[in-house]
């Protein structure tokens, strides 16, 4: 398993830490074709004593191949993939969990910060998409977060969302709507509730959360998105 720490000790990299992992968290609600995440507080000691121990914040990050055999699946790797020829419910759910997040730094037919799984034995099946990696993204919202400079002209902030991914109909987007107004309630309990976030990042991720809700729930905004302002290329 993979193990995601803070750069530092500090109490921002802290929270840093603990909103990625409720990212993670999030997601996982939504499908479960997403990787598991276990938070802990992880003690570092220098073997040759030249630094004082410390704790941080960290979390334990699933397998992807304990992920995909959950789902009754595999790993596909190195195959190459265009977005829209995996499975498009499923690209669907993610394409909008990486805008609620505001996430850009993801891409399907570099594997970057994406994996895909399938069945075993059936190739004709379109691979499901798997989201990862959201350390750099609006919801987390780190100070060294970057924007690609081909994005640069439609957004100038990590904070600002933007729809990386491909149209959609008005009938699809609805029902991946009704998914996620259906985890809404259990979102925002999750962070509200949590102990290791602050009140000042408490009230930030919430509203960040909402602002998401009111463009999804707004037909004239949905449609804006994620059928005429779906990528073409």
């Amino acid at each position: 398993m993979k193990l995601s720490n803070g750069c530092n000790t500090g109490d921002e990299s802290g929270q840093l830490v603990v909103k990625e992992f409720l990212a993670y968290k999030m997601y996982n609600l939504l499908t479960d074709m997403s990787l598991r995440v276990r938070f802990m507080n992880v003690s570092f000691k220098d073997i040759n004593g030249k630094k004082k121990p410390y704790t941080q914040y960290a979390f334990l990050i699933e397998d992807v191949d304990e992920m995909a055999k959950r789902n009754k699946m595999v790993e596909i790797e190195g195959t190459p993939y265009n977005t829209e020829q995996t499975n498009r419910d499923q690209m669907t759910i993610v394409t909008l969990f990486e805008y609620l997040i505001a996430n850009t730094d993801w891409s399907v037919p570099s594997y970057h910060n994406i994996k895909l799984i399938g069945p075993k034995d059936d190739k004709t099946v379109r691979p499901y998409t798997v989201a990862y990696d959201f350390d750099i993204c609006g919801f987390v919202d780190p100070p060294y977060a970057t924007i690609d400079e081909q994005l640069q002209e439609q957004i100038s902030s990590v904070r600002e969302r933007l729809n990386r991914g491909f149209p959609r109909t008005m009938e699809e987007l609805k029902v991946a709507v009704k998914l996620y107004n259906d985890k809404k309630e259990k979102i925002i309990e999750m962070i509200k509730n949590n102990e290791y976030l602050n009140s000042k990042e408490k009230s930030k991720c919430v509203n960040y959360i909402e602002d998401f809700y009111k463009i999804i729930n707004s037909d004239k905004d949905l449609k804006r998105v994620f059928v005429d302002g779906g990528r073409t290329s």
